[in-house]
C-alpha cells in the first residue's frame, strides 16, 4: 500500500472508500489542525447493489451508527414497498417475481438487523 503524501496545506484526497482498503494515521504535530470531510452518497436505484458497510472504528456511540444503519436500510426497502404498491404491474409481473422482490427486501433488512446487533 502507498502512503500518501501531501505538498503543503490544503492538499486533500478524494477516494471511494468503500472500494478501496484506506487507513488514516494519526496527527501527532501540525501547524493546523486536521479537517476530515465524509460525504456519503447513496444510489437512488433502490433494486441496485448497496455497498453501504458500517464499521465501529470512530467515537461515534454505537446507538448513532446503528441507527444511521437502519434508517438507510429502511430507506432503500422503503423505495422497493412504494415500488410495489404504486408502480408494480400484474401484466408485466407474476407472482414469483412479487415474491423475489419481498424476499430480496427482507433479507436486506436482516442483514442490517445482525450488523446492528453486531
Amino acid at each position: 500500500m502507498k502512503q500518501q503524501t501531501y505538498a503543503h496545506a490544503g492538499y486533500g484526497i478524494l477516494a471511494q472508500g468503500s472500494k478501496i482498503l484506506h487507513r488514516v494515521t494519526p496527527v501527532l504535530e501540525a501547524k493546523e489542525d486536521r479537517i476530515s470531510f465524509i460525504v456519503s452518497f447513496a444510489r437512488t436505484d433502490m433494486f441496485g447493489e448497496d455497498n453501504t458497510r458500517t464499521f465501529k472504528i470512530y467515537n461515534d456511540p454505537w446507538d448513532v451508527v446503528a441507527w444511521e444503519m437502519a434508517r438507510h436500510t429502511a430507506w432503500r426497502q422503503s423505495g422497493i414497498l412504494k415500488y410495489l404498491i404504486e408502480e408494480s404491474d400484474p401484466n408485466e409481473m407474476g407472482a414469483e417475481d412479487f415474491a423475489v422482490m419481498l424476499d430480496k427486501a427482507a433479507a436486506r433488512l436482516r442483514r442490517a438487523s445482525r450488523i446492528i446487533r453486531d
